[in-house]
This record gives structure tokens, C-alpha cells and sequence, in this order.
């Protein structure tokens, strides 16, 4: 065997597009004058399989990823942005957790009015 078997569509495709393109241009029977229209040429002789298995542009999306990326752009199935008392809570809960020991009231205060800084548009 001269050759070991590729695995990779993506290798099959470029390997095939490499032995078009070094094919002479009587071979394809197209008129060339430039590198650019022997990859255009070479591309389109391309069988649809080949080229469908390396992606030659956009490629097919599963139905269920596609669907589950749009629920995520588009915001639908999230739950709503949390409000300034949840901010607060959360950020009490992350310090309490991080230090291990829960805060006084001061410190509860303060972390308040840090929060309260870093978002002054959320009420």
C-alpha cells in the first residue's frame, strides 16, 4: 500500500483540492491565466461530498445545537436579571462563603454600599 488511508474528511478535501489544483489546466479543460481561477476551477470539480464532508463554507448545524444556541442569543428560557436585594444577597453568601464564617452587620453594609457603587442604574 503506497498511501495510508486518511481518516479526516478535512484531509481527504485538501488532498484532493492539492491534486486539482496540480493538475495541468488542459487536464481540467478550463482556460486559466492565474493561481486564483485553478483553485476556483479545481474547487468546483470537487465532488459534492467531498465537499460537503470538509465544510467548504458554512456547514450544516444540528438541529438541536442550533436550537439550543439561539434560546441563548436571543434570551428566551433565562430567568430575569437579578435585582439590587439579590445582588446583595448573592455578593453577602460569596464573602461569607469565601471567608467561612458569616459577616457582622457592618461588614453586610459595607459590601452593600460596594455593590450599590458598581451598579448605580439597577434598583
Amino acid at each position: 500500500m503506497l498511501f495510508k488511508p486518511l481518516k479526516c474528511a478535512r484531509a481527504a478535501a485538501l488532498l484532493a483540492c492539492l491534486l486539482v489544483c496540480a493538475m495541468p489546466a488542459e487536464a481540467l479543460q478550463l482556460r486559466v491565466s492565474s493561481r486564483r481561477s485553478t483553485l476556483a476551477g479545481g474547487l468546483a470539480a470537487l465532488t459534492p461530498q467531498i465537499a460537503s464532508a470538509a465544510c467548504l463554507g458554512k456547514c450544516p448545524e444540528d438541529p438541536a445545537k442550533a436550537e439550543a444556541r439561539r434560546a441563548i442569543q436571543q434570551g428566551s428560557g433565562a430567568k430575569p436579571p437579578p435585582t439590587m436585594a439579590e445582588m446583595i444577597e448573592q455578593s453577602i453568601a460569596q464573602k461569607e462563603a469565601t471567608l467561612g464564617m458569616s459577616l457582622s452587620e457592618d461588614e453586610k453594609k459595607q459590601v452593600e454600599a460596594k455593590v450599590r457603587a458598581a451598579y448605580p442604574g439597577i434598583k
